[in-house]
């Protein structure tokens, strides 16, 4: 962050961001339209209005500023220092957007963000990441009803990396959102066994187990 002789500096920087860089336009459209203190119908719609502007944002030029960063050998997403309007991180605006893509059933929007994150960087050092990012691709594919796709996706995870506590628990919560609590039950057999030590990585699994 700069440091400014006067608050009209600082406004004058801020406003020169916000018209030189695509996420600090994104975020300035978001914090005019936010969603706290919203609840029921008008909850939904602000959330709804939050994932157009984001969306919307995204194609006109954060998408293609983001894939640059990638491009400049940048690993991952934590890896991007960046000034935003709040002192924000722009992964953590990432975050924050996939509950409101979420929450607005834009499921074909964050599938299509998620495989650009994955194709974007070089997550050879930053494995865990990948697997999150991996698991909501899975996560969307089920949302959108592509079962058999998703399916198909977890056990080539799965195949590839067995003891993924990510991959393994995104796969149980789209079985269970499904009521498909057999093929759980099943998945869950394979990958808990009764000498299992519980750790803070695979301590979801269990909650997961005492749910089904």
């Amino acid at each position: 962050m700069n440091q400014f002789y006067s608050r009209e500096e600082e406004d004058e920087y801020w406003e020169q961001r916000i018209a030189e860089h695509p996420f600090c336009r994104m975020q300035r459209a978001l914090e005019e339209n936010p969603t706290f203190g919203y609840r029921g119908d008008k909850l939904r719609q602000a959330e709804q209005r939050q994932a157009e502007i984001f969306w919307q944002y995204w194609n006109d030029g954060a998408r293609d500023w983001l894939k640059e960063q990638g491009q400049h050998g940048t690993v991952a997403l934590e890896d991007i220092k960046d000034d935003l309007t709040n002192g924000d991180e722009i992964n953590n605006l990432l975050v924050d957007i996939d509950i409101v893509l979420l929450n607005t059933g834009m499921y074909e929007e964050r599938l299509s963000l998620y495989e650009d994150l994955l194709g974007f960087f070089d997550w050879n050092d930053a494995p865990a990441e990948e697997s999150v990012i991996k698991a909501f691709i899975g996560e969307s594919m089920d949302k959108l009803g592509r079962r058999e796709e998703c399916d198909r996706y977890f056990r080539t995870l799965l195949n590839d990396d067995p003891k993924n506590v990510e991959y393994i628990n995104m796969y149980l919560n789209c079985l269970c959102d499904r009521k498909s609590y057999e093929e759980a039950k099943e998945l869950l057999e394979k990958h808990i066994k009764p000498d299992m030590d519980v750790t803070e990585k695979n301590d979801v699994l269990f909650w997961r187990a005492e749910e089904i």
